[in-house]
């Protein structure tokens, strides 16, 4: 059962990570092979054109997704901070920012408990997102119709922490979870085979070429 939550914004999302990089582009890059490899269900909510005109309705392209978080505590100018990492297709972690340090006391506070669980996940802020606009057609009529435009991208953070009791929520975000893993193992294994099967395309017509002029050498 749920017994307390912590939300908070990214912090540092414009700048450059611990490696130097860009994080706004590595944000970028990191969505977009998730996207390339089918994780997402659905994107900007699910919505269609006709929805967002007929409901007015304002959807970023990865509307609702969660993706896993880890949250590592290190020092930044002789003061404690708490870096946040969004993990990869590939299940490696990419340095986005910081807590804000309003939040750090009552984060450490709560992870401390040893009496209770964590679970934490991660929300895309901003990006490209869909929304209705009027304007003129071809006959200078107006017209309603939904345009994307692009913002830079944050980045939200939820911790839940729940007792043995599981909450439904997290339990249901874990199957899909599990799924969504189990997919990207199966994409990973299936590229693998490709490339054998190319290489193996490439490599047999020389070994066929090769024997056959052994061959006509000592005929």
């Amino acid at each position: 059962m749920q017994i307390h939550k912590i939300v908070f914004k990214v912090k540092g999302v414009t700048f450059k990570n611990e490696e130097g990089k860009d994080i706004q582009k590595g944000i970028k890059g990191i969505l977009k092979e998730y996207k390339k490899n089918d994780f997402f269900d659905k994107l900007y909510g699910g919505y269609t054109n006709k929805e967002i005109i007929e409901y007015d309705l304002n959807v970023s392209e990865y509307e609702n997704v969660k993706l896993p978080a880890k949250l590592v505590g290190d020092e930044y100018n002789g003061e404690e901070c708490l870096k946040i990492y969004l993990k990869t297709y590939f299940d490696d972690y990419f340095h986005v920012g910081y807590a804000p340090k309003e939040n750090l006391n009552e984060i450490s506070e709560w992870l401390t408990r040893e009496d209770l669980k964590c679970d934490g996940y991660m929300e895309i802020i901003g990006g490209k997102y869909k929304h209705s606009e009027i304007q003129e057609n071809e006959e200078y009529e107006e017209a309603e119709k939904v345009v994307i435009e692009e913002l830079t991208y944050g980045l939200e953070v939820t911790l839940t922490f729940y007792n043995d009791e599981i909450d439904p929520e997290i339990e249901k975000r874990r199957e899909e979870e599990e799924k969504r893993k189990k997919k990207i193992e199966k994409n990973i294994l299936i590229g693998e085979m490709i490339q054998y099967i190319i290489v193996a395309m490439i490599v047999i017509p020389f070994i066929i070429a090769f024997i056959s002029f052994f061959n006509w050498l000592f005929e």
